[in-house]
C-alpha cells in the first residue's frame, strides 16, 4: 500500500458511482507507485538532490472524468520519465476504455509531447 503522505490530489468530477471510481482511482495510483517501486529500486536512496526526477512529488493531482485520466504533472521533466507507467496503472485499475489526458502544471514548462496512449 502507498503511503498517502505522498499522494497527489485525487479528485472526481459528477456524482455519480463515486466510491467505485475513487476505489478504481486508489487501486490504479497504488498500481503506479508499486511500478515505480519495481523499475526503479533505489530511486529515493540518494534523496538528498532535491531538483533530481523522481516519483514522489512528481504527481500534482489525478482528476477522473467520464472515465478518463486526466494528469497533472509538475514539469515535462516527471512527465518523460513516468507517463507510460501512469498509463499503465490506469489501465490495470479497470479502466480500458479511458483515455489519460497530461497536463503540465508548471506554467513556465514546454507542452507535453504526448503520443497515442499505449493501451
Amino acid at each position: 500500500m502507498t503511503d498517502r503522505s505522498e499522494m497527489p490530489a485525487l479528485t472526481l468530477e459528477g456524482d455519480e458511482d463515486r466510491l467505485e471510481r475513487n476505489g478504481r482511482l486508489l487501486r490504479a495510483y497504488d498500481t503506479m507507485c508499486a511500478v515505480v517501486r519495481v523499475l526503479w529500486p533505489g530511486e529515493d536512496a540518494g534523496a538528498s538532490d532535491l531538483r533530481a526526477v523522481r516519483w514522489k512529488g512528481a504527481l500534482i493531482g489525478l482528476h477522473e472524468c467520464e472515465g478518463h485520466l486526466h494528469v497533472a504533472w509538475r514539469d515535462e521533466d516527471h512527465f518523460g520519465r513516468y507517463a507510460k507507467v501512469v498509463e499503465l496503472g490506469w489501465n490495470a485499475a479497470g479502466d480500458e476504455t479511458g483515455q489519460v489526458i497530461h497536463e503540465n502544471a508548471d506554467a513556465d514548462g514546454l507542452e507535453l509531447a504526448t503520443e497515442k496512449p499505449m493501451f
